[in-house]
């Protein structure tokens, strides 16, 4: 039996659940015995209370404690607002996933119906996962119900939806966790700054929703990533795409562990900042006059005066602030950027009190030996534990340019999952670096990162599907199987 790969939107149900156990086989008992109990009394006053004469059904297995075997099993119908409910009934929400779908061979009448279910899954959960290029995504699997499933159905199947992730290569090495690889204490960490939901998302040129921001982020939270710029106060007459970024950090937690930075060009921005209630803010300058004056209308000596009166502020509501620094390899407009313009920009975010400063190779024409001499130069005025590395694929560099920036002491790098984003203005651009394929190159390495690579990779494909497009990673396109 060879399931079909889908990916699911997403469904929220209305209905009724029970709590089961598979000790002593005690769901085969207890699941059949609750439809039948639905079918005889709950499904009417659900169906009439969403306003429905008939509707596809769900059987949701959720909330399975592996110590002790139990289950919940919901039964619930599709719920499109929020009705009035019998007594006992509830909504549940399951979430957009990747699933294996099972189809049962068709039954002529209950018993058989009943025996291809319990079949199906067993194949499913035996004999097919274990082999599998795919492997259970610990989330919730569910069954359909449609017409095909009536009991006056001449041969009566259902589906059985089972949630998946591509199975990690053997050979994929795990993340260190003792380092014994690395010389240093101190670098067996390298921290990841994920710049999608912000710099990754600004140029796309049609609206992304609120919920898929939203969901986006949630999903690179619960892959481990701990630094998530969220948004930017920038005008939405240039940058519509941001335009929502209060809605988008009202609606996350700002005093958990994880830190939701905003980019602020002026204080105008900052205002907006410190309304929503943020630990971190960036500001962005550049090393190119040309870059600058056509990003920001402003020159580079104009634009570090404006950030003074937003440094002073940001000290005084006790706000971190990271300093961007753009074109530090080269400028679409003045070609090589000199390595001592970029250490005298660098510098000057730092001595206003940037805690950490971020070098971009905005329109990705670094190489490692570039990269190397830019950073020798930078590191003589800034200390280099302050430095991060921002990196675009433009030419397929980036993940060349991290390791050489390792090598010379970088511990932080900007990344973005997908690969989205980029630069308007570098032709043929393909993007930031993507986070998957940073996080597989320092997991190789032996270095920490606390992130989940099959996990990040899944939010990778959710995001470009969300946004119609193929996921733009090496990793994320070599672990995306062919269905």
């Amino acid at each position: 039996m060879t399931p079909q790969i889908v990916d699911h939107p997403g469904i929220t149900l209305a209905g009724f659940a029970i709590r089961t156990s598979l000790q002593e086989q005690a769901n085969l008992r207890d699941i059949p015995a609750f439809w039948q109990r639905y079918a005889q009394s709950l499904r009417a006053p659900l169906l009439a209370s969403l306003g429905l004469p008939h509707a596809v059904e769900y059987g949701v297995v959720r909330s399975f404690d592996p110590a002790s075997g139990t289950f919940d099993y919901l039964i619930g119908i599709e719920c499109q607002n929020s009705p009035q409910l019998p007594a006992g009934a509830g909504l549940h929400t399951i979430a957009p996933a990747r699933y294996a779908v099972f189809t049962t061979p068709p039954a002529d009448n209950d018993e058989a119906f009943s025996r291809a279910i319990v079949a199906t899954w067993q194949v499913a959960d035996q004999d097919w996962l274990p082999t599998a290029p795919w492997q259970h995504a610990g989330s919730e699997s569910f069954e359909r119900y449609d017409g095909r499933s009536s009991p006056g159905h001449a041969g009566r199947q259902m589906e059985i939806y089972l949630p998946v992730v591509p199975r990690w290569p053997s050979f994929y090495p795990a993340p260190a966790t003792a380092g014994a690889s690395l010389d240093s204490d101190a670098m067996k960490h390298i921290k990841i700054v994920e710049v999608g939901p912000r710099d990754g998302l600004q140029n796309e040129k049609q609206p992304v929703a609120l919920a898929t921001k939203l969901e986006l982020i949630k999903r690179l939270r619960d892959a481990g990533l701990t630094t998530i710029e969220a948004g930017a106060f920038v005008s939405p007459k240039w940058v519509p795409q941001m335009a929502d970024s209060a809605e988008v950090l009202k609606a996350l937690d700002l005093s958990g562990p994880v830190n939701y930075p905003v980019l602020v060009p002026n204080e105008q921005g900052l205002d907006a900042a410190l309304a929503c209630g943020v630990r971190e803010i960036a500001i962005f300058g550049a090393a190119s006059e040309s870059f600058s004056r056509k990003n920001i209308n402003a020159s580079i000596a104009e634009s570090l005066q404006r950030f003074e009166s937003v440094m002073a502020r940001a000290a005084s509501a006790n706000l971190r602030v990271r300093g961007y620094v753009s074109c530090v390899v080269g400028c679409p407009y003045e070609g090589r950027i000199a390595p001592q313009q970029v250490a005298m920009v660098a510098k000057a975010l730092y001595d206003m009190g940037c805690y950490e400063i971020s070098l971009g190779d905005t329109i990705g024409v670094g190489t490692p030996n570039t990269v190397l001499a830019m950073l020798e130069a930078v590191s003589k005025v800034v200390p280099t534990e302050r430095l991060a590395g921002h990196f675009h694929d433009t030419y397929g560099m980036a993940i060349a340019n991290i390791h050489a920036a390792i090598g010379a002491g970088i511990g932080t790098f900007d990344s973005s999952v997908a690969g989205l984003g980029g630069c308007p203005y570098a032709r043929g651009a393909s993007g930031n670096v993507a986070t998957e394929d940073v996080v597989y190159l320092l997991h190789g390495l032996g270095y920490e990162t606390g992130i989940d690579l099959p996990q990040l990779v899944a939010t990778a494909r959710f995001i470009s599907g969300e946004l119609g497009r193929e996921v733009g990673s090496s990793v994320g396109k070599a672990l995306t199987l062919p269905e």
